[in-house]
């Protein structure tokens, strides 16, 4: 019944950086897709495939928090330097 959401859950407080509000939104935004995964068991798709509807979620949500965070680091490294 647990298995992998603890993942899901550190990925989420990486996304909402730490913060209450960020973390509880992330949270809600998989557990969304959790809850989309189980009502769509009932089309003729492979109940596999929509299983894995809530990591497919975590690993394009993670793959756009490091996009994000990748872009600020470079940002700031190119940035001049004020004294």
């Amino acid at each position: 019944m647990i298995a992998g959401r603890g993942w899901i859950a550190i990925a989420a407080e990486s996304m909402g950086r730490s913060t209450t509000v960020g973390t509880a939104l992330t949270s809600l935004l998989f557990g969304t897709a959790d809850a989309l995964s189980n009502a769509l068991q009932v089309l003729k798709i492979p109940a596999e495939l929509i299983a894995t509807l809530p990591y497919v979620a975590t690993v394009i949500g993670l793959m756009i928090y490091a996009v994000s965070e990748t872009r600020k680091k470079n940002k700031k490294l190119k940035s001049p330097l004020v004294k």
